[in-house]
């Protein structure tokens, strides 16, 4: 190689290379501290695995809530050589953003010229840097794939990198069925050595899945599909939704973004070029998830924004093209200057990112972490600790969790209050919810048998995420019917029955604009909703179109099983509570108490199918609705 060939190559290889590099480093410096929740749950099993030759993220329990095979494998090795898992973690994390730019950079290289290269390359680490996915198996996901995308476009055997990003993220199924596919009609005849290989690697993590825990797949997506069908996380198509929020409103650059890739996707699938794969399993996975119907995590977007980039930099290489001929007396010029330029800036922001004593920091699992510590201070019995987000609480405490949701420990879900029978069996010693309660923990709160065998030990104060915890009582007894009724008895009011000249009341009125939104701390998601007769509470909003005044509320109960002649209906007075964001969506501030609830006992009443309806009145004018979902009382 002549020395000229040797200069040339220094400053359109190696120098790029060395300034993403610094740039990665500045990065992972910069977010060294920042972690995603569930990483800490990767971070719990990995803990696990290294102290307890364990894989799980309860101790003795046979249960897999890690996503990613790979990726937890990887964090406990490099937890071994570190003494540290949440800190190497961040250095599996930034390694993957270094092979990701590199790839990136490599990839454009001879088509798009080492400046725009070396821009989009730097633009890429930056994105993935600040996506808020540290911990998790995203930023090695990515590098595995360009990397995959890099081997095809050399003609190389790639199959084994198919099987890693497989045992990366089980998503990767898809371009395993892209590359079957191609090599049925192309290349045939490595075709089942590709497969034989793929599954040889496969095999033993399937055998020890099989043997551990009874499945393939790890039990992730069955819970976000329930999540995205429970009305929590939203209603209807939920992942389309916010999908286009994610893409055309939320962020105007986005959108921007979307349509400048356009011209980069129109090249790929002209040229038939290799980044087709990336382009076609981000759209594929994307179409997945609006099937499948679950929640918009931020972190599902990432692959089909990762193609928006590469789609950008591919139409910009394309523009430059068309515009070199027209600029062809300063071409060189301007390609010299803008990577001189690129190279000095990103040198400038990566001294600067170094030298900062500044961290970014996830305020959340900062509060999380304190309230942990705290807890296990005040609380030195190593008892079970149900709580919603339990990826921080998890990996700082030794407790054994119960996990709300059901994704890392074996229950059930306990959000929605149809396995709370399940929960009260056995039910955990502390209970750590947030101040004030989220929608998702008020089925449990609400509960009447949380009330009887909980009592309230304190509040964790903090200026982002306040919590509050619970404890078992000392003197908790078997929660027999007795115990129950007469809790009820000493504790709540009963609904009185109305009189039948009172029925002309419960006439609908046009008036009424009324929504129901929980039942006994149930989501009021369907037209059924069954609840043990003991106290009935619900909760929603109530507002009379016609005028600003927010007249007194009551409740009905009508029996719909009953003679309509002899029609039972009871009734109980309602309290309003603020709604803001119902004042904000009716454009009206005299709107802003316009929420109602009631609790009230219900062991007078017989069991049976009962209708709701909520009364509005001041005086002689009353405004009623009726509520389309049928209550069983049993």
């Amino acid at each position: 190689m002549t020395n000229q060939k040797k200069q040339n190559l220094l400053f359109d290889l190696w120098l790029p290379i060395a300034v993403l590099s610094l740039y990665v480093v500045a990065l992972s410096k910069k977010f060294f501290y920042w972690d995603f929740d569930d990483g800490f749950i990767v971070y719990r099993i990995a803990k696990n695995i290294l102290e307890h030759s364990e894989w799980s993220y309860n101790l003795a329990e046979a249960h897999n809530a890690s996503t990613s095979v790979l990726n937890t494998l990887l964090v406990t090795a490099f937890g071994f050589l570190t003494s540290d898992i949440r800190q190497a973690a961040h250095y599996l994390g930034g390694l993957s953003l270094l092979i990701s730019g590199v790839f990136t950079f490599l990839l454009f290289r001879s088509r798009a010229g080492t400046s725009l290269s070396l821009i989009g390359s730097a633009w890429l680490i930056h994105f993935v840097a600040h996506s808020s996915t540290w911990g998790i198996e995203t930023h090695l996901f990515l590098a595995l794939f360009l990397f995959f995308i890099y081997q095809e476009r050399l003609s190389c055997f790639t199959w084994p990198t198919i099987s890693f990003l497989i045992l990366t993220r089980p998503d990767a199924i898809l371009l395993a069925g892209l590359k079957f596919l191609k090599s049925l009609f192309r290349e045939r005849s490595s075709l089942s050595k590709g497969v034989v290989i793929c599954g040889l690697i496969l095999l033993p993590w399937i055998v020890f899945s099989l043997i551990n825990f009874g499945q393939l797949f790890p039990d992730t997506l069955s819970s976000k599909v329930w999540q995205g069908n429970s009305g929590y996380w939203g209603n209807g198509l939920v992942y389309l939704k916010a999908l286009t929020k994610h893409l055309f409103v939320e962020d105007w650059q986005k959108a921007v973004i979307f349509a400048l890739a356009l011209p980069g996707f129109y090249s790929w699938i002209r040229s038939k070029d290799t980044f087709l794969y990336f382009l076609s399993f981000s759209v594929l996975q994307q179409a997945a998830y609006i099937i499948l119907n679950v929640p918009g995590y931020h972190w599902y977007f990432f692959s089909f924004d990762i193609a928006l980039i590469l789609g950008v930099i591919e139409g910009g290489s394309l523009l430059f093209k068309q515009l070199e001929p027209i600029c062809r007396n300063y071409s060189i010029l301007i390609k010299n200057s803008a990577f001189l330029l690129t190279l000095g800036y990103l040198t400038f922001l990566s001294g600067t990112l170094i030298s900062l004593d500044t961290f970014s920091k996830d305020v959340r699992n900062e509060s999380y972490k304190k309230a942990i510590k705290y807890l296990d201070t005040v609380e030195t019995g190593q008892g079970e600790l149900a709580t919603l987000e339990v990826g921080t609480f998890g990996y700082y405490s030794s407790r054994q969790i119960v996990d709300l949701v059901g994704l890392t420990s074996k229950n059930p879900e306990y959000i929605s209050g149809k396995h709370l029978d399940n929960y009260f069996k056995n039910p955990a010693e502390l209970v750590l919810l947030h101040k004030p309660l989220w929608h998702f923990e008020r089925a449990l709160y609400d509960d009447l048998r949380f009330r009887i065998i909980y009592e309230f030990k304190n509040n964790i104060e903090d200026p982002y995420f306040a919590l509050q915890y619970f404890k078992l009582k000392a003197d908790k007894k078997v929660l027999t019917p007795d115990l129950i009724r007469e809790y009820i008895t000493l504790n709540y009011t009963d609904f009185q029955k109305l009189g039948e000249d009172k029925n002309t009341l419960l006439i609908p009125t046009k008036e009424a604009l009324c929504i129901l939104d929980q039942i006994n701390g149930q989501l009021v998601v369907t037209n059924e909703v069954t609840i043990p007769r003991h106290v009935l509470r619900v909760s929603g909003w109530a507002v009379n179109e016609d005028s600003e005044v927010l007249f007194d509320p009551e409740i009905y109960l009508i029996n719909v099983e009953a003679n309509v002649a002899t029609k039972e209906i009871y009734t109980h007075k309602a309290t309003r509570f603020a709604r803001p964001d119902v004042a904000t969506h009716l454009g009206n501030d005299n709107y802003n108490m316009a929420g109602y609830e009631v609790e009230a006992s219900i062991l007078d009443l017989a069991p049976g199918i009962y209708e709701i309806g909520v009364v509005q009145s001041l005086k002689e004018i009353a405004i009623f609705c009726k509520f389309a979902v049928k209550v069983t009382i049993n």
